[in-house]
């Protein structure tokens, strides 16, 4: 792979692995990410909230033959513009620091069941976090979770159907001394199935 940007070697290998195999890529941060995207063959829309970076990412993309027909560069004030109704294989999140967290909210949405929400820089405390809070919002959708992946500063987690929290003890019908909050009677060990 081919690219400039602040990305080791390793969160190189990582963004290639998951664009290779992402039909769709929504990314928020544009640069060396995008370069790699873009020679992946993954349906990529991109976000960026300087338009320098949208101009300078262009430009490189030109220069690697990249296939625009297959590469959205949008620019983004919160909201996720140009994605009305998409729904997204993998999902990529760096770019500004202020605008990681909202960015990952929304963009969790977006994400298929059983697809990837990858967050760059998590050897940082900062940027783990973004990770963590989006967690907690969708933490009854949380799937897998991978933390800086083969080496890399990249950590992610799958999303999956949702799982409401529920009374599994009461579902499953146990009494208290079941749960271990009463002493067991007499001949306990019978009474379990």
């Amino acid at each position: 792979m081919k690219y400039l940007g602040l990305i080791s070697k390793f969160d190189a290998a990582v963004l290639e692995k998951y664009g290779k195999w992402a039909g769709k890529t929504l990314e928020f941060g544009m640069g060396g990410s995008t370069m790699i995207f873009a020679q992946c063959g993954t349906q990529l829309y991109s976000l960026e909230p300087d338009p320098y970076w949208i101009d300078r990412t262009r430009s490189n993309l030109v220069d690697l033959g990249a296939d625009f027909s297959k590469i959205r560069l949008m620019e983004y004030n919160l909201g996720l513009p140009g994605c009305d109704g998409q729904l997204f294989d993998l999902v990529f999140v760096d770019g500004t620091a202020e605008d990681r967290f909202p960015f990952a909210l929304a963009a969790f949405q977006r994400l298929k069941l059983g697809g990837w929400i990858l967050f760059h820089d998590t050897r940082c405390k900062e940027d783990l976090r973004n990770m963590l809070d989006m967690m907690l919002v969708y933490q009854n959708e949380i799937g897998e979770v991978k933390m800086n992946m083969d080496h890399s500063n990249i950590s992610g987690c799958t999303r999956k159907a949702p799982e409401p929290q529920y009374d599994w003890s009461k579902a499953e019908g146990r009494t208290r001394w079941m749960d271990g909050l009463e002493p067991p009677p007499e001949g306990w060990v019978n009474l379990l199935s």
